[in-house]
């Protein structure tokens, strides 16, 4: 038991080694919009309107300060087996995730900002709810 937590926390930092040496810079000013707009369209389902919370966690700047770029990259990537949060790796390179998980750690979405984007996600999510 302990050599599989010892061998899972190596695994672990190894990850957060490769993201941390990525270069966040390399992501396109266009490809940043596509990826705030995938945000407001896919990620507001769980994660709330204005990503304060709902069935999934709030993921305002706030909350996620304190966590490693590399971890919520990784995590965003690979998903939570068990949950509703699937993996998103297909749709992002390693860049686009470490520039995703830095800009939800310094946005401060307003409710006005969200409203203004008129995501998809908002009308299909109205339909299904």
């Amino acid at each position: 038991m302990v050599m599989k937590k010892s061998l899972w926390a190596v695994a672990i930092t190894l990850v957060l080694l490769a993201y941390s040496s990525v270069v966040a810079a390399d992501v396109t000013q266009s490809r940043r919009q596509e990826i705030k707009q995938f945000v407001l369209e896919e990620c507001t389902y769980c994660h709330g309107m204005k990503l304060q919370g709902d069935v999934g966690p709030p993921l305002q700047h706030y909350n996620l300060r304190l966590l490693p770029d590399g971890y919520i990259a990784e995590y965003i990537r690979v998903g939570r087996p068990g949950t509703r949060m699937r993996s998103w790796g297909d749709a992002f390179t390693r860049e686009e995730l470490k520039w995703l998980a830095q800009w939800l750690k310094r946005e401060k979405l307003s409710r006005e900002q969200m409203i203004s984007q008129q995501p998809l996600g908002c009308e299909r999510q109205k339909n299904n709810c």
